[in-house]
């Protein structure tokens, strides 16, 4: 049988008591988004660190005779190079999520629309005194809703730039690093 509840039923104690509960749940997501925003900064502090030191790398191989292992110790770096530019744009678009997709009606808790009311602050303040118990706990749930995605779109991104990291950058990066040891050219490579 379908639940045929509504929203108008609610006593005033339990709607105080779900609208606090989301709004727990909009701070636990915050967390979830601060998480991720860190770690993401990391991985990509440390990217930025490994690209600059393999540019530096390739940079102190030209020079060197060619032959098939400064062949492909170049493709093996410029690989590593690749493969990191892409976990990097994973880890951007987890620092960056995607804020267009959102509710046609105006939030009194979307920062974008409560920065962009139409009444200012005035209007705001007045908006927000005027809206009732009902409307409040629809907005603020929504607002949960649309926040989920974007934690699960984050944590989507973070895992798919830990993926290209995990099973592309590091094996990449560690043949990298063996073939100037195989070939001699080692000495032109560890400066």
């Amino acid at each position: 049988m379908a639940n045929t509840r509504t929203h108008t039923s609610m006593s005033t104690e339990n709607l105080a008591q779900k609208i606090h509960y989301q709004f727990e749940t909009l701070k636990r997501y915050d967390d979830n988004i601060s998480s991720s925003n860190v770690k993401a900064g990391l991985l990509l502090s440390f990217l930025g660190a490994m690209i600059f030191g393999l540019l530096m790398r390739f940079m102190a191989l030209f020079g060197n005779s060619p032959d098939i292992f400064y062949f492909l110790t170049i493709t093996f770096i410029t690989l590593t190079i690749l493969s990191t530019v892409a976990a990097a744009w994973f880890l951007l678009a987890t620092v960056f999520p995607n804020l267009s997709e959102g509710s046609s009606r105006k939030s009194l808790v979307f920062f974008g629309d409560v920065a962009t009311h139409p009444g200012g602050v005035e209007g705001y303040i007045n908006a927000v005194f005027n809206a009732s118990s009902e409307s409040t706990l629809q907005d603020i749930s929504e607002q949960v809703y649309l926040v989920a995605h974007i934690v699960k779109n984050k944590f989507e991104n973070l895992k798919k730039a830990i993926a290209v990291i995990k099973f592309l950058v590091f094996p990449l990066l560690l043949t990298s690093i063996v073939l100037p040891f195989i070939s001699g050219l080692a000495d032109n490579f560890f400066l």
